[in-house]
């Protein structure tokens, strides 16, 4: 998007796998630049964070979506669904959901959630299709 906006940047993609990958890609000059999850770069020492710089900040994108095969009946959705709710609402439930990125789980709405993410040319951010 940014090579679209500014004809002088000029850059080469390259998928890493993981934001981890990505971080280690520039601290070891394989890359100049990579692209993070905000999450993931927290949770990195202070040291490693201390070596990168911020160049460009998107929105923030929401978490992938608990969803279910349309197979699922509607009962066993809905049942999940309170599941998932009532699990987070308890300390111990919190915490487990926390290890699976949901800590604090919503109902995802498309048009507040997805729909800014159709802004964004991700083949041209990656080589995804390649």
């Amino acid at each position: 998007m940014l090579s679209v906006q500014n004809e002088k940047l000029v850059f080469d993609t390259d998928y890493s796998g993981s934001t981890k990958n990505a971080i280690m890609l520039v601290l070891l000059g394989k890359a100049d630049a990579g692209v993070t999850v905000g999450p993931a770069l927290d949770r990195e020492t202070k040291n490693i964070r201390g070596q990168l710089r911020t160049l460009m900040e998107s929105h923030e994108i929401p978490s992938p979506p608990l969803c279910a095969h349309p197979r699922v009946p509607d009962n066993v959705r809905a049942v999940l669904k309170k599941g998932v709710f009532t699990l987070a609402e308890t300390p111990e439930g919190e915490a487990l959901m926390s290890q699976v990125r949901m800590p604090a789980p919503t109902v995802a709405d498309y048009e507040r959630d997805y729909k800014p993410l159709e802004s964004m040319d991700v083949k041209l951010l990656s080589n995804w299709g390649k």
